[in-house]
């Protein structure tokens, strides 16, 4: 199967005169964390060193 991520963001700030020289600003973000991405846990089948 491919991994398929699609992520549309978008902001549009007009700046007014009575924001000079003191700008605001949007933060932005993105967490991507997977979703069983394995059928069972991988580590348990781990060969053990000796």
């Amino acid at each position: 199967t491919d991994n398929v991520v699609w992520l549309t963001t978008g902001t549009t700030h007009i700046a007014r005169a009575e924001e000079w020289p003191i700008m605001p600003t949007e933060w932005v973000h993105v967490l991507l964390k997977p979703w069983n991405f394995f059928d069972e846990t991988p580590t348990l089948n781990l060969n053990t060193a000796k």
